[in-house]
């Protein structure tokens, strides 16, 4: 594989090796075809002839992921970037490949674009990235004249090394934290629909400290509320909305979420949390609980992402249109979902062993548990009982 001129620095420590380059992206895709001719040829007149061939998928048996094919958001942004006016800027915008060997070597001296030779390569860290590009190429190999990554190549013959350098640059935890993704597109575009509709959309915490309460809209809350009304996930959106801006985030803010779309749960949540608050007044009030009102209605004041749920599904089952024109429609069912949520509690404390009384409402909403319940009500003609 040939260095981009002068683009290359190399760093040695005992049984290991490094050479950090920048190489053409066209050169690192022949590389790691199925074409040991092609392998072998620095220098190919026309690379069209690399279409005909496939990667060879030998050269990532040492890396820890696999190819997602195009379904990851990920993937299919590297693909988009390629095909792009913004090919020249892959460079910038990708964080490199990391390869392996048994033994690199180039000519010394002050040398421009030396050809490297390795053997025995081992792509550990950039599969994705090789697979999405390859992609791309054999669409459109004219986007790829000007197209450079980073490269780094470790040369080792310590295999517990080499393992380990597979694994570490393939486990560093990603900055998927909240700000991060506030200057993702998806966000972006969200805050300018609300923008136009009245709304101001928070990417970041606080970020309209100063605007009218009830006219935000925080971006975590909406990844909570989508999360229960959209993905189906009650649970999660209650305990592990670090999900939200993590491995969830593509699923929860994809393609089809609007404005419009995001309103009517946080609208219908909104609804739920006051019913809530009203509740706890009722059991709190006098700063002395009142366990019979406690025992009875107490599920409510940990269930409002099952409540919203719910409602979601009570939707869907009456064929009712999912837009914030349809919330006072949507939300007329509140009581019903109310007296779900109680009735799934009461069944799952006749399971009890013994029939001991318990409070333990928050715990068990917590998990992912009353689903089975709720999916019993909704696959079968109970919920029709609900709806009389």
């Amino acid at each position: 594989i040939q260095a981009i001129d002068k683009q290359f620095f190399e760093k040695s420590d005992g049984d290991v090796k490094a050479l950090i380059v920048t190489i053409d992206v066209v050169d690192l895709l022949r590389i790691c075809v199925n074409d040991e001719d092609l392998r072998n040829k620095s220098q190919i007149p026309d690379y069209k002839v690399m279409r005909k061939s496939e990667i060879l998928e030998d050269a990532f048996e040492d890396n820890v992921r696999v190819y997602l094919k195009q379904r990851s958001k990920i993937n299919k942004n590297i693909k988009n970037t390629a095909l792009s006016k913004e090919s020249h800027r892959l460079f910038y915008y990708n964080n490199g490949i990391t390869i392996t060997c048994q033994h690199f070597e180039y000519p010394s001296g002050n040398r421009r674009s030396p050809i490297i030779e390795l053997t025995s390569l081992q792509v550990v860290n950039g599969g994705q990235t090789i697979h999405a590009l390859f992609d791309a190429f054999q669409e459109d190999p004219s986007k790829f004249d000007d197209m450079t990554i980073l490269c780094r190549i470790y040369e080792t013959r310590n295999k517990v090394l080499s393992t380990n350098i597979a694994e570490y640059t393939n486990s560093q935890n990603p900055v998927n934290t909240r700000d991060i993704r506030s200057i993702d597109f998806a966000q972006i575009k969200l805050e300018k629909e609300f923008e136009a509709m009245g709304y101001y959309y928070e990417r970041k915490k606080n970020q309209y400290s100063g605007k009218p309460r009830n006219k935000r809209l925080d971006s975590e809350k909406v990844g909570q509320v989508l999360m229960a009304f959209y993905d189906k996930m009650p649970s999660e959106a209650k305990d592990k909305k670090r999900l939200i801006f993590a491995e969830k985030y593509d699923d929860i803010f994809n393609d089809s979420i609007n404005a419009n779309k995001i309103l009517l749960p946080v609208f219908l949540f909104r609804k739920i949390e006051e019913e809530k608050a009203n509740l706890r007044n009722k059991v709190f009030g006098n700063g002395k609980i009142k366990f019979d009102v406690y025992e009875e209605e107490g599920p409510l004041l940990y269930a409002s992402y099952w409540v919203l749920y719910i409602l979601h599904e009570i939707a869907i089952y009456l064929k009712i249109e999912l837009s914030k024109n349809n919330y006072e429609k949507i939300i007329s069912y509140y009581p019903i979902a109310y007296k779900i949520i109680k009735n799934v509690w009461k069944e799952q404390v006749k399971k009890i062993k013994g029939g001991a009384k318990t409070f333990a409402f928050e715990p068990f909403f917590k998990k992912p548990k009353p689903m089975k319940y709720l999916d019993k009500i909704f696959e079968s003609d109970k919920i029709k009982e609900y709806l009389k």
